[in-house]
């Protein structure tokens, strides 16, 4: 019966943690002109969603306006030597083809770095040094 209580306690303040999340996390809204890799899976061109879990502060979540489109990414922590002062996605760029790389929100020297996909390094090999898409977040 104690093991049934716990079981109860314990799944009640996951959800209850999961509410909460969305009221700490800052969402944040872009408009994204190509397409583009995240989290192993190629993402339309479009207006995207991203927010920063809080409860897992190794994840950020992408999300199509439309809601055809969703991706959860798996991050590193990456410290800048200034705050941001802008909220904002950099992609590695290799001729045509887009891989997100570091997620930043305004005011914060702290950001979040995706690990190049297999396929991001395949591609990479080809190149000597990727480019670098930088996106601002619109209001």
């Amino acid at each position: 019966m104690k093991r049934h209580a716990f079981a109860t306690a314990a799944f009640l303040g996951l959800l209850l943690m999961s509410s909460l999340a969305p009221a700490h996390a800052q969402s944040l809204k872009f408009e994204v002109p190509f397409d583009f890799v995240a989290a192993q899976g190629t993402m339309p061109a479009g207006e995207y969603r991203v927010t920063p879990n809080q409860p897992a502060q190794n994840v950020v979540r992408l999300v199509s306006s439309k809601g055809s489109s969703a991706a959860i990414c798996l991050t590193s922590a990456i410290q800048s030597t200034h705050p941001s002062d802008t909220a904002k996605l950099v992609f590695n760029r290799y001729g045509n083809h887009y891989f997100l790389s570091q997620v930043w929100t305004l005011g914060s020297d702290r950001g979040h770095v995706l690990r190049p996909t297999k396929a991001e390094r395949e591609i990479a090999k080809a190149f000597s040094k990727p480019g670098k898409e930088i996106l601002t977040a619109s209001k």
